[in-house]
């Protein structure tokens, strides 16, 4: 839940940055190094995704259960 939370907080500032009018704020870059993050992001849920499924397919050696 907090994958999806960071997610949606992003997506937001990813929006405020690139809308920013200001002259002296360059908020086209920062809108863009923050949606390079969400490669990143998007990682960390695989790695989580994967791990969850090995933990959930895991039988120890000689378990006779």
């Amino acid at each position: 839940a907090l994958i999806i939370l960071v997610f949606i907080l992003r997506i937001v500032a990813i929006g405020l940055y690139a809308s920013s009018s200001d002259d002296n704020y360059d908020g086209g870059i920062l809108a863009a190094i923050c949606a390079f993050s969400l490669i990143f992001l998007f990682t960390t849920f695989c790695l989580d995704l994967y791990r969850y499924c090995v933990w959930w397919h895991y039988t120890p050696y000689g378990d006779t259960r």
